[in-house]
């Protein structure tokens, strides 16, 4: 199955339990809104206290999390510890509490982004790094002067907040953390340690209690990133990671920049592997990196806004106060649960093609007081990106690589060298009563300076239409500014029911985020959309993506997922004929049903009516390479990237293209660049697992397997296969006790399991498997055709005839 059905570019993940609760409901008096994220210890979502009429965070624990009445006592005591902690630098704890089994907990809601994403881009200029150190010895020096410790110290339990002020979130979370599931256990060294191993102490690496020397040798990881932009014991596996912790010295950071001398001595001490020779409190901490951010004119407090330089240079977070547009965070990828990463974003990339008619739509900022307007602001990004499009002889950057760019501090120019664009759209947004202020500006990126500029300023009710407006106007200043070129202006959608267009930005909001959390909260603002717009067809298209991703990712089954989707799909283009993203969306429901000519002749529609569209060409490359025409899908593949060149997705999509084109060096090095790129990509992992496989690298081939079952937080199949075909039968059993309890309790899918019956060499197991696979026309099958994972199977009758029952026959030379 192509694209999106496909198993390397799906999301590993799969929920147990009791499932969180649904956006819309309530939780006591605190009624849910919107999903904010989600990790290791729950689903956070952005709640109203009806009591209080504020925003607040509720954190929604997954089951299991608190084991029994002991630890919840033990949970609820340090909570209550926390609540009464008041500083600046840490999140405010409202409440904890249960109902029906749920235990959640209440937090302040926090503007802003974490400091992960302001990583992403490398290291932070040295005043900032110490400035946000300060901030953060004194929360955590107040949280450990009445015993309370955080155990899980890293960059994404960091939030700065628009005014530069640093929170700690998550205190003392991760002494409650607990496996994901026996067969994880069973694969990852680390499974019993409480918290996150790449930012683990020597002393509880070898699960020994944590001490305030503990989060002190965290903090120092954490700090030695701010100033490099380089975690100081990352290596390729968790493992590794872990090795280096306890064994070896952190590199200088003079290998990265001149610093002062001081500052080296203070991170050697933070990162000593005794704790005895550490600082032994923070408020020592706090005094060295106090006396190191004075000699250059810092505080601890953000510095003042100055004023807005001519030149478009994109800014951190709380410098949008200063009005300036533009933005971006890391996307999550089309297909793969939650991506994080894109660690080296200002790397350069060398692929991106540079043409004189070449535009990047960068995210709009909220510039909102509440930052309520995030949502929004995306959708219209998306929307523009959609209309700009469909103008014949424009190349757009899609989406995915342009976002890669929201929230960052990142030149102009330098963006234009990483997309390949020639001019970059940015703008801002406000609310202002009943009406939206929008701003935009076309920039240059040869020389950052702004060529055209103009302000809207529509009711609430005309957001459709100003998006319409602002892409039209973007096309005659792009005509304007490119020479004059001939464009062909883009027609204007009919016009929908303005809430119901809300709701439909809230919805691909959801969507794009890729967890079955946020797809299900997706699917009711889709159904809400169209609830109040029958005849609004990107809602229907909408409602059928969501619903395919479900099936893909096993947390719905296959049928019933195709099923919905279909109906969706169908009335999509019943509405609207000449829409791309829904001709799109059936070839990929027809590939789902072995149609294979029709899913490429909707492809190719799809193509027609919007050359850009990276998606629809992605799903049309991994068709072809499935049905045995690789030369034709590495032009297509290699086209999606070229439109989307930061995109998780487009680029574990073209590794696995390589891959099943039996090009296995290209493909390591593919996936190795994905993964430079995106680290923490369980996709590329697995993927990369089943390259090295193949291409005869048992040991590299395990490394990638467990690194992505740890991404995954669970066994996947790639480790399964990876452990039977090395000769770790007993461990690969495990994995496959698993897989087949998940799909006995409605998740997983039967072709996972499949794959690893395969790499034990049991072909009758794998077959009856496959055959199972078969009748859910699961994702597996799409690739049954070119799929080394299967070559032991080839010679055996049945797998011929499975391939002649989905239309993918073999040639007598495939069958040997």
């Amino acid at each position: 199955m192509a694209g999106a059905s496909t198993p390397r570019g799906g999301n590993d993940e799969t929920s147990a339990g009791i499932a969180p609760p649904s956006v819309g409901q309530r939780l006591s008096h605190y009624h849910l809104r919107q999903i904010l994220g989600a990790g290791g210890m729950g689903v956070v979502y952005q709640a109203w206290d009806e009591h209080l009429d504020r925003d607040v965070a509720v954190k929604v624990l997954r089951p299991g999390t608190l084991t029994d009445e002991r630890a919840r006592r033990r949970f609820r005591k340090e909570a209550l510890l926390l609540s009464k902690l008041s500083h600046p630098s840490i999140a405010v704890i409202h409440d904890f509490d249960s109902q029906s089994g749920v235990d959640f907990l209440v937090m302040e809601h926090i503007p802003g982004t974490t400091l992960h994403c302001m990583l992403m881009r490398g290291a932070l200029p040295e005043a900032e790094a110490l400035r946000l150190g300060v901030q953060l010895a004194e929360g955590l020096a107040v949280a450990h002067n009445v015993g309370i410790l955080h155990r899980d110290l890293k960059p994404t339990n960091l939030r700065v907040m628009p005014d530069g002020r640093l929170k700690i979130l998550d205190f003392g979370l991760a002494l409650f953390r607990q496996p994901s599931s026996d067969a994880a256990a069973a694969e990852t060294p680390t499974q019993g340690l409480l918290g996150t191993p790449a930012y683990m102490s020597p002393e509880q690496l070898m699960e020994q209690p944590a001490t305030r020397q503990s989060d002190i040798f965290s903090f120092g990881i954490v700090l030695y990133e701010m100033l490099s932009g380089a975690h100081p014991f990352r290596r390729k596996s968790t493992i590794e990671t872990a090795e280096a912790i306890l064994r070896e010295t952190e590199p200088s950071l003079s290998r990265y920049r001149e610093l002062p001398e001081l500052l080296e001595h203070v991170l050697k001490k933070m990162l000593a592997k005794d704790p005895k020779l550490r600082y032994q409190s923070v408020h020592e901490v706090h005094t060295d990196l106090t006396r190191l951010l004075e000699p250059i004119g810092g505080t601890s407090i953000a510095p003042p806004p100055t004023a807005q330089r001519k030149r478009s240079r994109l800014r951190r977070p709380h410098d949008w106060a200063l009005g300036v547009v533009g933005a971006g965070v890391v996307v999550v990828a089309l297909v793969g649960g939650v991506f994080t990463g894109l660690r080296h974003a200002d790397k350069p990339e060398t692929g991106a093609p540079r043409s004189e008619a070449s535009v990047a739509v960068l995210p709009f900022a909220d510039m909102s007081s509440g930052g309520d307007l995030e949502y929004f602001c995306d959708g219209i990004t998306e929307q523009i990106i959609s209309s700009l499009t469909e103008v014949e002889g424009l190349r757009v950057t899609a989406r995915t690589s342009a976002f890669a760019f929201k929230g960052r501090n990142v030149d102009a120019r330098e963006i234009g060298q990483r997309l390949g664009a020639k001019q970059l759209v940015e703008g801002s947004m406000r609310k202002v009563g009943d009406r939206l202020r929008v701003t935009v500006q076309l920039v240059n990126t040869s020389d950052g300076f702004q060529v055209w500029s103009k302000s809207y300023d529509p009711d609430l009710a005309d957001a459709l239409e100003v998006q319409e407006e602002i892409a039209r106007d973007v096309a005659r200043a792009l005509e304007i500014g490119l020479a004059g070129a001939p464009w062909a202006l883009p027609a204007a959608r009919a016009t929908v029911d303005p809430e119901a267009y809300h709701l439909y930005l809230r919805g691909r909001f959801l969507w794009n985020k890729r967890t079955p959390e946020s797809l299900a909260a997706a699917i009711g603002y889709f159904e809400q959309a169209l609830a109040r717009d029958p005849r609004f067809a990107l809602a229907h298209v909408g409602l059928a993506d969501a619903y395919t991703l479900l099936g893909v990712y096993g947390n719905m089954r296959p049928a019933e997922a195709r099923t919905k989707a279909r109906a969706a799909v169908a009335k999509a283009l019943a509405l609207d004929d000449t829409l791309a993203e829904a001709h799109a969306s059936f070839g990929l429901l027809q590939a789902m049903e072995w149609n294979w000519a029709a899913a490429e002749d909707e492809y190719r529609r799809a193509l027609e009516l919007k050359p850009g569209y990276a998606t629809a060409r992605c799903w049309y490359a991994l068709l072809l390479v499935e049905r045995g025409q690789a030369d034709e899908a590495l032009v297509q593949i290699r086209h999606a990237r070229d439109l989307d060149p930061l995109s998780p997705y487009v680029n574990v999509a073209y590794g696995t293209t390589l891959y099943l084109a039996r090009r296995y060096d290209e493909a390591a090095r593919q996936l190795e660049t994905t993964l430079e790129m995106n680290p923490e990509s369980t996709p590329a992992y697995e993927t990369l697992a089943y390259v090295y496989a193949a291409g005869g690298a048992p040991e590299r081939a395990l490394q990638a397997a467990r690194r992505g079952a740890d991404l995954a937080g669970g066994p996947t199949p790639g480790l399964g296969y990876v452990l039977a075909s090395s000769g770790k039968a007993q461990e690969a059993r495990v994995v496959l006790d698993t897989l087949v309890h998940l799909w006995e309790q409605g998740s997983g899918s039967p072709g996972r399991i499949a794959v690893v019956y395969a790499g034990l060499g049991n072909r009758d197991r794998a077959l009856e498997w496959l055959e199972k696979a078969c009748r859910e026309h699961d994702a597996w099958i799409a690739q049954l055709k070119v799929d080394p994972l299967f070559d032991g199977l080839r010679s055996d009758p049945r797998f011929g005839e499975l391939l002649r029952k989905v239309g993918l026959e073999q040639s007598p030379q495939e069958e040997h």
